[in-house]
């Protein structure tokens, strides 16, 4: 199992640098706060508009990660990542959390269960 998240670790980071270096950052403003169930807690996915550059029009999207509602306000400027995938423009907030996080955690976790795994596996004489 531990295997099985490190490589997935390192393969989302592998794909998240290639993304990284095709997409593009524009400037965008918050809107709204909207409070959502998140297992078992709420968390706030903060509504931003941005200029679009490539429609040439103003758009909104909602953030996939959620936050304490002091990690943003409402009218906020805030920097917004977008770059186009299988025809799609995929959009996030340009922060470090939301670029490395999923792959940095399931590399560090994976990382450790497998140590935790070699460890059961070894006997000393």
């Amino acid at each position: 199992m531990g295997i099985s998240f490190l490589l997935y670790g390192i393969y989302t980071l592998i794909k998240t640098d290639r993304t990284m270096k095709q997409s593009k950052v524009t400037k965008g403003k918050i809107i709204d706060l909207r409070l959502e169930p998140v297992a078992r807690a709420m968390a706030y996915f903060p509504v931003i508009e941005y200029f679009d550059e490539i429609e040439q029009e103003v758009r909104t999207f909602k953030s996939y990660m959620g936050y304490d509602r002091h990690k943003y306000e409402i009218g906020q400027s805030i920097e917004v990542r977008y770059y186009i995938k299988n025809n799609k423009k995929e959009l996030m907030i340009n922060n470090w959390s939301s670029i490395w996080g999923k792959g940095v955690f399931a590399a560090v976790f994976g990382f450790i269960f497998f140590l935790i795994g070699l460890g059961g596996s070894v006997t000393i004489y």
